[in-house]
């Protein structure tokens, strides 16, 4: 399991553990959910320093990604959905493609940029979820895929998986 994600909310510090994530999502989409928490474990590592811990009151989300575990795994680390700082950015959508998996999180005056890796997931896991209608071995396959896809992501190091870049917010 990935190092747990530390961030206040509401002066409280909350440990987040990708366990908890799993209770909470459920079995849909576990590659989305893995490569989502596991970016903003990316995010947090920058957005948090020495003497401070990110927090969720401040935090802006803009995700490529509009499949359910990625907005899940936001959601349940930052609280940007439901805090209204969530946005699903147009060019983004499909977890057929790889720039599919980028995310920008703000806080206050910083942006954190973070998109996967080429190779962290392979091209016939894209190429089954390009697919419009599946059979039932092809659908079989990408359910096999995706746990795949989750569990090598879960137990690597996020920094590993991600680029990342953090600079001046652009709308602080």
């Amino acid at each position: 399991m990935p190092a747990s994600i530390l961030i206040r909310d509401h002066g409280r510090l909350i440990e987040l553990h990708y366990a908890s994530l799993l209770e909470y999502h459920g079995d849909g989409a576990l590659a989305g959910a893995a490569i989502g928490f596991q970016a903003m474990a990316c995010a947090a590592a920058r957005l948090s320093g020495a003497r401070r811990v990110w927090d969720r009151r401040d935090l802006h989300v803009v995700s490529w990604h509009h499949g359910p575990g990625v907005r899940d795994a936001i959601e349940f680390v930052t609280r940007a959905v439901t805090r209204n700082r969530y946005t699903q950015h147009a060019d983004g959508g499909s977890c057929a493609r790889l720039d599919a998996f980028r995310f920008l999180v703000r806080e206050r005056a910083l942006e954190v940029s973070v998109a996967l890796r080429p190779g962290v997931v392979s091209e016939e896991f894209f190429a089954l979820a390009s697919l419009p209608q599946r059979d039932a071995a092809q659908e079989i396959a990408l359910v096999r895929l995706k746990a795949e896809v989750a569990e090598r992501v879960i137990t690597s190091p996020a920094e590993r998986l991600f680029d990342v870049h953090m600079e001046a917010a652009v709308h602080a």
